[in-house]
This record gives structure tokens, C-alpha cells and sequence, in this order.
């Protein structure tokens, strides 16, 4: 059952163009659907938060509400999302306020992804000069693999990959990236002004293939910034 009372509450609605979802919503949330019901109207998602991309915010469950497929109408695309479905959501605030449970907001956007991203470089608007990395640093032989529930990063050889998958790990893959405001000429009295730039995000998912696992010595000893697994 899906806790109604102590979650959020948003509406799907249907994106337009990757500028205008990027640069209109309020925050934008890497997430998992862990269930959903139905009231023959409307489908209702839970999601668990598994990374604030923009705007971050404390909760770490939201719930969606969409409409269900069988009132899907294909000239207003409404997304139906499964259980354990990864989304990259877009979040518009409603209401106005993000301090209490009893408002609600609104999926401006999501897109579906068998593996989590890799999210390098984010700069969110509320300061341009910040960033945001999820990619780890890996030592050569090694790539990221993210826990989907918690979003921990970890180094692991590529053919430990798919062990990790069926352990509910996903290996990151394409890029989000968000353009950092740019210095206009200055005005008049001398000060020097910023526009915003429009929040592109941008996302290109590679086909990576595995190669087949080979027999190797285990290794235990790693520097401090890498986690070891061992293949089995």
C-alpha cells in the first residue's frame, strides 16, 4: 500500500521540448517507482528519491499521480510507468511553497532507463558557480555502478557489472549537464549583469558491450577513493 499521508503528491503531465522541461521546472529528481494503485480514473505512483538533480529537496518519497493506461489518449502522452521503472522526473511547484506535505506538484516530465545516468558536471540555477558530480573517480580497469535505492557509487570491473545488476545495481550511462548563466557586456552604470542561460539537459545514452568475464587473482588492496569488488 502506498502511504498517501506521509508523502507528496504530483500530477503527470506531458513534456514538450527538452529546453522548455529543463529550464521551466523547479527541480528535477532521479527516482525509482516502487509501487502504484489504481482507482479506475487515475494510477498512482510512489516514487523513492533516489538523487536531487535541481532545486534539491528533503523528501525522499513523492507520489505521482497519472492517469491510467487504459484511459491513455495517444494525442495527450500521459507516461505509464511500471514497478521498478527508473525515471528522470521534472518537478514544477504548484502552489508555490515547498514546506509542507500538504501541497501538491506536478511530473513535468520523466524519462524511462534500464541504468541509471551518469550525471556529470551539474551546475543548478540557484548557483551558477557550484557543481554537482555522482561520477567517482575509478582507477584504470575500473567503471562507476550505481545502487539504484541509495545512489551509492562504487568502482567495479566490467564484467562484475552484471552481477551487480541482479543485486539492484545500474551502471551509469550518457550525461545531464545544466549551462551556467553567461556575463552580459555591462550596463550603463558600470555593474556587470548575468542572463540565465536556458537550462538544457542533455542526455546521450551509450550501447556498451561486456566483454566476457576472465579468470583474475583477487585483489583486496585499494586506494581510498575506490571500492573493490571481487569477482565471484
Amino acid at each position: 500500500m502506498i502511504g498517501l499521508s506521509t508523502t507528496l503528491y504530483s500530477d503527470a503531465i506531458p513534456w514538450t521540448s527538452e529546453e522548455d522541461r529543463a529550464s521551466a521546472a523547479d527541480s528535477i529528481a532521479v527516482g525509482r517507482i516502487e509501487s502504484y494503485q489504481d482507482d479506475g480514473a487515475h494510477r498512482y505512483y510512489e516514487i523513492s528519491i533516489i538523487k536531487w538533480i535541481k532545486n534539491p529537496q528533503p523528501d525522499r518519497t513523492i507520489i505521482m499521480r497519472s492517469v491510467t493506461p487504459e484511459a491513455l489518449n495517444p494525442h495527450f502522452p500521459f507516461a505509464v510507468f511500471q514497478k521498478k521503472d527508473l525515471g528522470l522526473f521534472y518537478l514544477r511547484i504548484i502552489d508555490g511553497k515547498w514546506q509542507s506535505t500538504n501541497y501538491s506538484h506536478q511530473i513535468w516530465a520523466s524519462e524511462l532507463s534500464d541504468t541509471i545516468y551518469n550525471m556529470k558536471r551539474l551546475v543548478g540555477n540557484n548557483n551558477p558557480d557550484s557543481s554537482v558530480t555522482m561520477e567517482r573517480v575509478c582507477k584504470e580497469g575500473y567503471v562507476n555502478a550505481v545502487k539504484n535505492r541509495t545512489g551509492e557509487i562504487a568502482c567495479v570491473k566490467p564484467q562484475t557489472l552484471q552481477k551487480l545488476r541482479e543485486r539492484g545495481w545500474a551502471e551509469p550511462l550518457g550525461n545531464v549537464v545544466f549551462e551556467k548563466p553567461s556575463l552580459n557586456e555591462k550596463e550603463s552604470d558600470g555593474q556587470e549583469s548575468y542572463r540565465k542561460e536556458i537550462a538544457i539537459l542533455s542526455i546521450s545514452p551509450q550501447n556498451i558491450t561486456l566483454s566476457e568475464p576472465k579468470k583474475q587473482t583477487p585483489k583486496t588492496k585499494c586506494n581510498a577513493e575506490v571500492v573493490c569488488f571481487t569477482p565471484e
